[in-house]
Order: C-alpha cells, then structure tokens, then sequence
C-alpha cells in the first residue's frame, strides 16, 4: 500500500512540476484530456459534464454543450479537484490509443447516455465517443469508464 501510495504521488509531482515540458522520459509532451458524459435524453445540469486537464490545471465547461455540438467555455477550478481528476490522464489505457473507430459501442444511442474523451499528446488529437453500457465496451474499458464516472461525480 505504501509502495503504491508513493508511486502516485510521484507521479502528481512529475505532472504538476512540469508544466508543458515532457511529462515522461520518452518525451511524451501530453497537452491535455478532455473528458466528460452525455446524455440526450435528459433534462437538468447533469445532462453534459466536460472538463479539461492540463499539465498544470482543471477546467469544467460550463457551456453544457453536446460533445462537438459547440465550443467550449471553460473556468479554473481548484488544485484539489485537479489533483483528484489526475488518474483519468494516469489511467488511461494504452489500448484505447490503438482503437480504430471514435465511436466505441453505441454511445447515447438508448439514451444510456456516454463518455467523452478527447486525448491531445505530442501535438496529436484523439477522441472517442465511449458507451455507457458496459456490456457494449471492450472489458478493458469498463473500470476507465466507471473511473471516469466516479471522478466527474466527486468533482461535480
């Protein structure tokens, strides 16, 4: 557990101290991640949560706009949250990168709503649109999702 505890906060220090310097040895310069839910089918605040994470801070959009239905409108939240939404960057699994399609399982299409992720990385943009049915995603994919899910809900 110690072991563990110190790898983690290892890795807050290498991201919050090196801005938009290289974020590891290789020379992966990760720009940002931009995440989020969407549900059509739903009325309320709720309904679209999108914030991005930098090498340094946390946005939360407050436009609420359906993902790549309008621009973003993002304020500074507090280092706290920042430091809480660090796993959905650290967590992010290597295998997503190698996926051929944006569109993973059927996202919204039931109104079961679903997960946006857009990772830029060397100057390079990725984005996929994830299902919120976990029946309907890869397996590797299920504990991002419900990593995702729990982290835009402590956030808030």
């Amino acid at each position: 557990m110690k072991l563990t505890t110190l790898f983690f906060l290892g890795g807050i220090l290498a991201l919050t101290s090196c801005g938009r310097e290289d974020d590891s040895r290789d020379g992966t310069r990760v720009e940002s991640i931009t995440f989020g839910h969407f549900y059509g089918e739903c009325v309320g605040d709720g309904c679209v949560e999108t914030y991005r994470l930098t090498g340094s801070d946390l946005y939360k959009d407050v436009a609420d706009n359906y993902p790549g239905a309008g621009p973003y409108e993002f304020v500074l939240l507090s280092n706290e949250a920042y430091i809480s939404a660090l796993p959905v960057l650290t967590e992010l699994p290597q295998e997503l990168l190698n996926e051929e399609s944006e569109e993973i399982g059927c996202p919204d299409c039931a109104d079961q709503g679903g997960i946006f992720i857009e990772y830029v990385v060397n100057e390079i943009t990725y984005q996929w649109r994830i299902d919120q049915a976990t029946n309907a995603i890869p397996e590797y994919l299920v504990p991002y999702v419900e990593l995702v899910n729990g982290k835009i809900a402590e956030i808030g």
